[in-house]
């Protein structure tokens, strides 16, 4: 009668703890666009849907840390891999496994638009002899600062992007600088923060054209320097039936002046919903098959953005905060998780007691690189200071 007790209060702990999970992971699809059109749940058992992986807990502690200094290239296709002062564990990947990148970009600098003059901020935190130690391990290794666009108010912006006299003094103030520190080229970041003041605040509407005109005047001006021009761009909506604000029809219009786009593709909790998806992976690939033409020649001109960061959603309180690799092994150790899978979106889950952690694994690192490998397309990382170490193997 005592193991009949046993039996039961085993088989009972066991249910649930899966209905933990279950519910765990619903709470947090529900406060996003977990179940959208995108992603056809219905008549589908949750067995199906969320898949427990068992062996996740050892592999993750004993493998998270493994890094091959002197192994192979293993993608194809160019890598842009950012590095920010916040994450500076990324300084040191940069260094070390600088053979697995095309492109450095460290996000050091703001190009201040005020008063008819620009100025560049965050001078300070270049590193030159950071940068020489990268290319000592890659002398093919381009470094292409991230130049992110400020505007001192919309009355500067509205005069920027319809002076040309006021662009070729900012783009001019870039090119002579970017030539200064001896950098490649440049990533640039405008289009998020200028979208704001182009929007028809009655209709919604909005002209890109004066943008993508100042775009194409910045990308002739670092083009006739011979340096590489990337710009940063966002990634098509959640909702597939909802037009997306940078398309097909702009990339045709930009592709001839600039060497890359860098796109979000880590963005899907960008549009207004509080979840824990960060990029299903069938998301994405609707986001870059839109931005090929039919004849497939913008495919090599786009870089698909990886996440190596997750989100922690707290379903007690309903919060979502980002989570970097450390944090992420830290919070495995102080607490053994239930690992799951969802074969819906391809994202990986640790749920815990109060809490769910969306962090990737090497299968959705793999399947992401494969992706792009099938769409000959490259990828862009944010940011290689916060994955975990045994991700760049796959690279």
């Amino acid at each position: 009668l005592i193991f009949y007790f046993l039996f039961v209060e085993l088989i009972s702990s066991m249910l649930l703890q899966h209905l933990q999970i279950y519910c765990t992971l619903i709470v947090a699809s529900f406060s996003n666009t977990f179940f959208t059109d995108e992603f056809d749940r219905d008549n589908i058992s949750l067995d199906e849907l969320f898949k427990e992986e068992e062996d996740d807990y050892i592999t993750l502690l004993e493998t998270h840390g493994r890094m091959t200094f002197d192994g192979p290239k293993n993608f194809p296709n160019p890598v842009l891999a950012y590095v920010t002062p916040w994450n500076n564990h990324g300084y040191d990947i940069a260094k070390w496994l600088a053979p697995k990148f095309t492109f450095i970009s460290p996000v050091w600098l703001h190009l201040v638009a005020s008063q008819g003059k620009c100025s560049i901020a965050g001078s300070h935190d270049i590193d030159q002899k950071w940068i020489a130690e990268v290319r000592s391990n890659n002398s093919a290794v381009k470094v292409v600062p991230r130049f992110l666009l400020q505007y001192k108010d919309k009355v500067t912006a509205e005069y920027l992007l319809s002076s040309e006299l006021f662009q070729n003094i900012c783009f001019r103030n870039v090119v002579e600088f970017i030539q200064r520190n001896g950098f490649e080229g440049a990533v640039l970041e405008v289009i998020s923060q200028t979208v704001p003041i182009l929007t028809d605040q009655k209709t919604q509407n909005v002209d890109l054209a004066p943008l993508l005109q100042m775009i194409i005047n910045f990308a002739e001006y670092l083009r006739r320097q011979k340096k590489i021009v990337i710009l940063v761009v966002p990634a098509c909506t959640a909702d597939a039936d909802q037009p997306s604000l940078f398309n097909e029809t702009h990339m045709q219009k930009l592709s001839p002046f600039i060497d890359y786009v860098s796109v979000m593709t880590y963005d899907y909790n960008r549009f207004g919903k509080v979840g824990i998806n960060i990029a299903p992976l069938s998301w994405i690939e609707r986001c870059i098959k839109m931005l090929i033409n039919s004849n497939n020649n913008t495919a090599e001109k786009i870089l698909m953005g990886i996440n190596f960061y997750g989100y922690e959603f707290d379903y007690k309180v309903g919060e979502l905060e980002p989570v970097i690799g450390s944090r992420y092994v830290e919070a495995v150790k102080s607490e053994k998780p239930k690992f799951v899978w969802d074969n819906m979106t391809n994202e990986h889950f640790a749920v815990f007691k109060w809490k769910v952690i969306n962090f990737p694994n090497l299968k959705v690192i793999k399947a992401k690189l494969n992706l792009a490998i099938r769409l000959n397309v490259g990828v862009a990382i944010w940011d290689i200071g916060q994955g975990l170490d045994h991700f760049y193997e796959l690279l």
